[in-house]
């Protein structure tokens, strides 16, 4: 009797172990995905304020142009 209780309990020491494994793989994805998209996220970021930057630049441009062509 003592065989099949040390049995049962190194099949659930083994799923515990299993479960321990995959909490941390599962885990460790997360953290990866979590990394990648804040890069992205920054990235992003980054690419629309050089968007704005350039558009306000061109709007700015052409009022500039617009007022020195009213005078001819």
């Amino acid at each position: 009797m003592a065989d099949i209780k040390e049995k049962i309990e190194n099949a659930g020491q083994s799923v515990a172990d299993a479960a321990k494994k995959a909490g941390t793989a599962v885990k460790e994805g997360a953290e990866k995905a979590a990394d990648w998209t804040k890069e992205k996220a920054d990235q992003a970021a980054d690419k629309t304020a050089d968007a704005a930057k350039k558009t306000g630049d061109a709007v700015k441009q052409t009022g500039q142009d617009i007022k020195d062509n009213s005078g001819k």
